[in-house]
């Protein structure tokens, strides 16, 4: 797991990271000045959904909950953003903390893998009609093809991958999401997983892709183990 984070030739323990997000309360940071708070956005980034998190995100500004400070995201007009069940969108800095330094490279680089290829499930929950609904999930595996986990073992196996030494950055535009820094490489994967996940992409409630997760995890394992 990483024991710092690093941005811009610049190195946070946890503690300092925790101390400089929280001096920022102490002004209620607000600012339309984008790059001076741009280290929080790559925080935020490696958050869980934070590439859905950042969609319509232009600023944000601190408030506490429960004890626990939060960042507010906020749309370019100063508004707070909302998520599709009309919520919302907020942080808690403990939890954005604690993720990137209890993460490891792994994971980081499979959560950048589905980055990569969203356009694709975006594709097929438009085309099932289930945009914004929180109850149905985009999953792998159906019509005997390889749940998400197989297919990212597979990818890795067939092109020879080491998880530290893959690199990633942060895209451009207003709302910018994590991606492989070796785009040749991204776009082998997008192509990979497209081929590999005809007919094989459904729309599953929480608990079967929870439960298809799990299995595809194991079997993954066994392809990782037999190809040692």
């Amino acid at each position: 797991m990483p024991l710092l984070f690093n941005f811009d030739g610049r190195e946070w323990g946890k503690k300092e990271l925790q101390e400089a997000l929280r001096n920022h309360k102490k002004s209620d940071f607000h600012t339309q000045n984008k790059e001076s708070h741009e280290w929080i956005w790559r925080l935020i980034q490696n958050h869980s959904g934070g590439v859905e998190k950042l969609r319509n995100a232009a600023d944000f500004q601190t408030f506490e909950k429960y004890g626990e400070l939060h960042l507010k995201l906020l749309d370019s007009n100063g508004t707070g953003v909302e998520d599709e069940g009309g919520g919302g969108v907020t942080v808690g800095v403990d939890g954005l903390v604690n993720r990137h330094f209890n993460a490891s490279k792994k994971k980081e680089i499979i959560s950048i893998l589905r980055n990569e290829i969203k356009y694709q499930t975006d594709k097929k929950r438009a085309e099932c009609d289930a945009v914004g609904n929180h109850n149905l999930h985009v999953g792998h595996g159906a019509n005997n093809t390889l749940e998400f986990t197989e297919l990212v073992e597979k990818f890795k196996i067939d092109n020879n991958l080491n998880w530290d030494t893959i690199g990633y950055q942060a895209s451009t535009g207003e709302a910018p999401f994590q991606q492989l820094k070796d785009r040749d490489l991204a776009r082998r994967w997008r192509s990979f997983h497209a081929e590999q996940t005809a007919g094989g992409l459904v729309m599953q409630n929480a608990q079967r892709n929870l439960q298809n997760s799990h299995t595809g995890r194991k079997k993954a394992k066994a392809m990782r183990d037999s190809a040692v």
